[in-house]
């Protein structure tokens, strides 16, 4: 019997969460499972079909009524849910929405994740201590739980190894804005030691150029946004050697996986980053680059430190990305499904 991807309306079909979703989304398509998207549920006779398995993706934003529709169909002919809950960022932080705007979404995210569940028979979420926090916040919508980490990509192309004997680069990924980003450690580090490195930011914020020109920062800084297909070739022709991971540790980083690693360990890209408990669940303790990353100092000695064991360093990350890959997390949730019951 085939099983079904659901992929709610509310979900970020662009960037990188286009590039992850696809990686597992082929997962289901070359087992020819069915894939429903968008938002013409309502419109698809496939929802009225028998299905073995229903996996439901969402964002953090609230379902749409034809979400709560489908899915309702969906129930009806399969008594087997798993819903991905990605993220508790609204259950960790509600002194963030007490404005008229946020108390809506407040609510909205409530009552999407209540429906979400109760028509589950087995949630996963991206580590079991999220799991665990979310229903330790909601003890009477509870139902059997368990982790299904986001995957990793295998690139098709094996990445070259930089010149060491050249200037490195060093790479910030992703966005600079949002209150956690932890951006503020790569400037602070930029700062310092400009003259010894090359700087590459890869984001798609349009504000990121108005940012540097007002900080007056651009010596040795480059701005752009390449395809994620194309940034393992980028790295390469910039002879970027690190990337910083700039989140700092708080109890909720240490239950959040740091999505941002994902794309690093992917690229075979070394990386400094704080000791993120899900890190160290993938890594291990002894994976060389832990570093505070609001130290500058530190992380240089870091890098200048680690630079003989570079190639062991990659190693690990290749192995990391290959046992960490969308097959195996379908082949996961397959597993997490056999013992799931009504």
């Amino acid at each position: 019997m085939k099983n079904v991807l659901f992929l709610a309306s509310n979900v970020n079909l662009k960037g990188a969460p286009k590039t992850r979703m696809d990686g597992f989304k082929n997962s289901f398509f070359i087992k020819g499972d069915v894939i429903l998207e968008g938002n013409k549920y309502l419109w698809d006779k496939r929802l009225f079909n028998k299905y073995g398995l229903i996996y439901v993706e969402t964002s953090s934003n609230r379902l749409t009524i034809s979400d709560m529709l489908a899915l309702a169909i969906l129930r009806l002919f399969c008594n087997r849910i798993i819903v991905f809950i990605r993220d508790v960022y609204i259950e960790y932080f509600p002194e963030n929405y007490k404005s008229c705007r946020g108390t809506i979404s407040l609510i909205a995210n409530r009552i999407s994740y209540g429906f979400l569940v109760k028509i589950s028979n087995h949630v996963v979420f991206p580590t079991t201590r999220m799991g665990d926090f979310f229903f330790k916040k909601n003890k009477k919508l509870y139902r059997p739980y368990s982790a299904l980490p986001p995957g990793t990509i295998n690139e098709d192309k094996e990445r070259g190894l930089p010149n060491f004997e050249n200037k490195l680069g060093i790479l910030y990924l992703g966005a600079i804005s949002y209150e956690n980003s932890g951006f503020k450690n790569f400037i602070k580090f930029q700062r310092k030691y400009n003259e010894l490195f090359n700087f590459f930011i890869l984001t798609n914020e349009e504000n990121v150029i108005e940012f540097f020109r007002k900080q007056d920062i651009n010596k040795s800084v480059f701005i752009d946004y390449v395809p994620r297909h194309e940034i393992g070739n980028y790295l390469n022709c910039n002879n970027i050697g690190f990337a910083i991971h700039t989140r700092g540790r708080n109890e909720y980083d240490d239950m959040t996986f740091p999505i941002k690693v994902l794309d690093y360990i992917s690229l075979r890209l070394p990386f400094i980053s704080e000791r993120h408990l899900p890190l160290v669940d993938l890594l291990g303790v002894d994976y060389e680059l832990y570093c505070s990353v609001n130290d500058p100092e530190k992380i240089y000695k870091k890098i200048k430190w680690v630079i003989s064991d570079y190639k062991k360093i990659v190693r690990t990350l290749d192995l990391t990305a290959k046992s960490n890959s969308y097959q195996k997390r379908y082949n996961t949730l397959l597993e997490i499904a056999q013992w799931v019951t009504e």
